[in-house]
């Protein structure tokens, strides 16, 4: 109802807050700088996407973000991190949905902030590179030059993964694996109208469910990104 009439309002804030965003990365990036390497990565719960991530960052030499993002946002919107952990995208879309309609009173704690600060904070990261973990920073850098790595599993691989390092059961673990991703598709449909299982959205998409070393999938991400002309550190095995 009256939520679903904001849909194309909340589309064009998404193009402001991009094009806003774009033109202060500009103002600030060298003309002539290369690129250091820039990985953003979403993954399904218990694919080994977290793990993937890690050695992505040591061999690219270059930082993990995950949690950093959301503190940055916080403190660029002055909203409380705490509080604005309910825009994340580890956030049910309960939780998402009350904020929307007024959980909080002040102004800048609507998504319209949100996602422009998001925005801004993912651009900003771009020139001294980095592997970025979720919050739709594929579809934020979608025009810049990022590698977006999409790590998926079946539900029983991934599954098994999760009660084996959370010691739970298997049916609560396919439930959390459930749960965890519808979220995480929810978060990225309310902030930017996109769905996780579009693949045309990103340059690989790999199914870790064969894998049981990390550490191959690595590899082959590496190597994919030297393919595809992407710049790799000298930490980095592909040439």
């Amino acid at each position: 109802m009256e939520f679903n009439d904001k849909i194309s309002r909340d589309e064009q804030a998404l193009i402001h807050s991009i094009v806003n965003a774009e033109v202060i990365f500009q103002r600030h990036q060298a003309a002539a700088r290369r690129h250091p390497p820039l990985v953003a990565l979403s993954r399904d719960y218990g694919s080994g996407g977290a793990a993937v991530a890690r050695l992505l960052s040591e061999r690219l030499g270059v930082e993990l973000y995950d949690r950093q993002i959301l503190e940055s946002v916080a403190r660029e919107s002055h909203v409380d991190a705490q509080q604005m952990s309910h825009l994340d995208d580890k956030a049910g879309i309960d939780k998402v949905t009350s904020w929307i309609r007024g959980l909080f009173s002040s102004s800048t704690a609507y998504p319209e902030s949100y996602r422009y600060h998001l925005v801004n904070v993912i651009l900003g990261i771009c020139p001294k590179g980095g592997v970025i973990m979720g919050r739709g920073a594929h579809v934020i850098l979608a025009t810049r030059p990022a590698f977006r790595l999409r790590i998926v599993g079946s539900l029983e691989s991934c599954a098994e993964r999760v009660a084996d390092r959370e010691n739970i059961t298997l049916d609560a673990a396919r439930e959390k694996v459930r749960t965890v991703n519808t979220e995480r598709d929810d978060y990225l449909w309310n902030m930017f109208k996109r769905r996780l299982g579009d693949a045309s959205l990103f340059d690989l998409v790999i199914n870790t469910d064969k894998f049981t070393d990390m550490d191959k999938v690595a590899d082959l991400v590496l190597l994919a990104m030297a393919q595809s002309g992407h710049t790799i550190a000298p930490g980095g095995d592909a040439q």
